[in-house]
């Protein structure tokens, strides 16, 4: 598993700072200007924790309640990066349409 890569302290602050540049990028996102490409890859980075999660828990001796989150938040994560790519690309069909920025 994961323990065979780094310490879990390790994990722990890749998984914290992970968390702090995705905040910062939904608030450059929200409060200055679109950022589609940073959502996309924060959502991509996400999706690899959830699968990697959702992965290690077929190992798991017996069935809780983790077997049903972790796959729901790792489909949620494919629809975010999804709607990002979407958000992305009509913001660049506007462009081209209206001759400015993709914004």
């Amino acid at each position: 598993g994961l323990a065979r890569i780094a310490d879990e302290s390790v994990w722990g602050v890749a998984a914290i700072t992970a968390g702090c540049v995705r905040i910062a990028a939904l608030a450059v996102n929200g409060l200055w200007r679109p950022s589609y490409e940073l959502r996309a890859m924060c959502a991509f980075a996400s999706i690899f924790v959830w699968f990697t999660i959702a992965l290690g828990l077929l190992s798991a001796p017996r069935l809780s309640t983790a077997h049903a989150v972790y796959p729901v938040l790792l489909i949620i994560e494919m629809a975010n990066l999804h709607y990002a790519a979407i958000d992305g690309r009509m913001a660049r069909l506007k462009a081209e349409v209206t001759g400015g920025r993709a914004r």
